[in-house]
C-alpha cells in the first residue's frame, strides 16, 4: 500500500509544477493571462469575448495597463501590439522580422524551401514587402475605377 505522506508529496509537487507552468514566461516576454497545458491562454481570451477576440486583447490590455500583450495560443509564444507608435516600431525591427520556420510551410514547396508572401524573413521580407506595396499603389482604386468608366464610355460609343 502506498503511504499517504508519499500521495500528499506527490499530489503537491504536481501542483507546484503546474502553477509554475502556468505562470513561468520567458525572460522579456510581456504580460498576459496565465498558459494552461494544450489550450494556452485561447480559452481566457474566448471566456471575455467569444465571437470577437480582438476585443478580448484590448480588454486584457487595460487590465495589464500594457500596449504590448504576451499571450500562448497552444503552445505557441504570441504577442499583441495595441498602439500605433508601437506598432510601427516592431513592423520597422530587424529583431521582430523573422517569420516561425514550420514544417508546414516547407511541405508545400517541392525543395522544401520557405516561398511565399507571408513566410519570408530578411532580405527577401525587405524585397518582398516592397513589390507589394509598389504593384498596390500602381494599381490604386482611383486609377481603376477611372479605367472602368473609361471603358463603360468607350463601349456607349461604339
Amino acid at each position: 500500500m502506498v503511504s499517504p505522506i508519499l500521495v500528499v508529496a506527490i499530489v503537491a509537487i504536481l501542483i507546484f509544477k503546474g502553477y509554475k507552468y502556468m505562470v513561468s514566461r520567458p525572460c522579456g516576454f510581456p504580460p498576459g493571462p496565465p498558459k494552461i497545458p494544450l489550450f494556452g491562454t485561447y480559452l481566457f481570451l474566448m471566456s471575455l469575448n467569444y465571437w470577437f477576440l480582438h476585443k478580448a486583447a484590448i480588454t486584457f490590455s487595460k487590465w495589464y495597463k500594457s500596449k504590448i500583450i504576451g499571450f500562448y495560443v497552444g503552445t505557441a509564444a504570441t504577442v499583441v501590439v495595441h498602439d500605433d507608435k508601437v506598432i510601427k516600431k516592431v513592423l520597422n525591427s530587424q529583431v521582430f522580422e523573422g517569420r516561425p520556420d514550420m514544417l508546414v510551410t516547407r511541405l508545400r514547396e517541392p525543395n522544401f524551401e520557405k516561398n511565399g508572401i507571408f513566410f519570408h524573413d530578411g532580405e527577401q521580407l525587405i524585397e518582398t514587402r516592397r513589390f507589394i506595396l509598389r504593384n498596390l499603389r500602381r494599381l490604386s482604386p482611383k486609377k481603376f475605377i477611372c479605367r472602368l468608366v473609361y471603358l463603360c464610355l468607350g463601349r456607349q460609343l461604339l
